[in-house]
């Protein structure tokens, strides 16, 4: 599949005009930078990158930067199973996250797209196990984002 530049060029630089006047809500801190610093960067850089390939789409390719389009590849049944298992498991992530857990959620996503890979039973697990462990420590110990337990609760 692939996405036309003035398509794709709009939907980054509407995100980040609706990243930058969600600013607005962040709280003020007097005397010294406050949280919205560095999105605020972010959110302009995502605009001004927008425009620009809006902008070049709009110069070099008339209508044409604007389509979508579907190349051979998408058209066969391992491309719409890459897709849906993608959506089923952000989905997993966002409905049983609290329930089953980040860490069960992460090990059994990273698990069955590796296996859907075609990789060996074992590099499997191995991969599945090493990015549970790292996505963990990153968000919990280094961002200090609080991760659902689920069903570990009282063994982590």
């Amino acid at each position: 599949m692939r996405i036309g530049d003035g398509l794709a060029g709009m939907f980054v630089a509407l995100l980040g005009l609706a990243v930058l006047l969600n600013l607005r809500s962040f709280p003020e801190q007097a005397g010294y930078f406050g949280p919205s610093l560095f999105p605020g960067f972010i959110a302009a850089g995502l605009l001004l990158c927008g425009s620009l390939l809006l902008l070049r789409a709009i110069r070099m390719h008339a209508g044409a930067g604007f389509a979508i389009r579907f190349d051979e590849t998408f058209r066969g049944g391992a491309a719409a199973t890459a897709a849906f298992l993608m959506i089923a498991s952000i989905l997993s992530f966002a409905f049983l996250g609290d329930i089953v857990g980040f860490q069960i959620i992460t090990f059994l996503t990273v698990l069955v797209l590796a296996l859907w890979l075609q990789k060996r039973l074992v590099f499997s697990i191995t991969m599945a196990t090493t990015m549970t462990i790292v996505l963990d420590l990153l968000f919990a110990k280094l961002l200090r984002v609080p991760l659902p337990a689920g069903l570990l609760e009282g063994l982590i």
